[in-house]
């Protein structure tokens, strides 16, 4: 990947300082985009020009751990262990991931949701 320019860098986070609200436009060519529109609290900008974003209760988008291992089994892992050490069900973890994603007003953002027994015409699946 090329290497993006100082001066560059230094006129995005000079025009988007820390703190700044960001609404999404887009996210080409992502496995798992953020739905266009979804509003987030700038954390940083790295050296390749990416804008991390932060999700907060009331807030859609996701960004990047701190705890990052680059390996998505180990993340997983890592996750699930801190996850259950804190006594998030799975529920409630399904409810995050939906909320964070597609606002937390909407019927996927409650645990409630995935606590129930689904039903397809009458049989309990």
């Amino acid at each position: 990947m090329d290497q993006i320019p100082k001066g560059w860098l230094d006129f995005l986070r000079e025009q988007y300082p820390e703190g700044s609200r960001i609404k999404l436009r887009e996210m080409e060519d992502d496995p798992q985009p953020v739905e266009p529109g979804s509003m987030g609290t700038l954390q940083y900008i790295n050296d390749l020009a990416t804008f991390h974003i932060c999700i907060k209760r009331g807030e859609s988008g996701y960004y990047p751990s701190d705890w990052d291992t680059g390996d998505p089994a180990q993340n997983k892992k890592l996750a699930d262990y801190n996850n259950e050490r804190l006594g998030v069900t799975q529920a409630q973890r399904l409810a995050m991931e939906a909320g964070s994603m597609h606002g937390w007003t909407c019927a996927a953002a409650d645990p409630v949701t995935y606590e129930q027994t689904p039903q397809l015409m009458g049989m309990e699946l």
